[in-house]
């Protein structure tokens, strides 16, 4: 089974957000552009990565899907990203 603790710090424009650990099984990783109507190299990307939690509340009101999304210019997004596709792919 597929296991995992994230601590992320998430941040909107000028609030810090709450930190929160989540342990959890690792269901699906999605990478999408921010804008995805137009290219530019220079939109932010984003990693919606889906984790099976009751720790966890539905996004964006959704009644289903579990996730914790991040954006390409987070300073913790290469280490959350490498935390999610080891466990995703290890099963740990």
């Amino acid at each position: 089974m597929n296991r995992l603790f994230i601590i992320l710090m998430l941040f909107s424009s000028n609030v810090f957000a709450e930190i929160k650990q989540i342990k959890g099984e690792v269901t699906d990783i999605d990478l999408f552009a921010k804008t995805p109507s137009k290219y530019d190299v220079n939109d932010v990307g984003l990693a919606a990565i889906y984790i099976n939690s009751p720790d966890l509340l539905p996004g964006c009101g959704n009644s289903g899907e579990k996730r914790v999304i991040i954006s390409t210019d987070h300073p913790l997004y290469q280490s959350v990203i490498s935390l999610a596709l080891t466990a995703k792919t290890t099963g740990k």
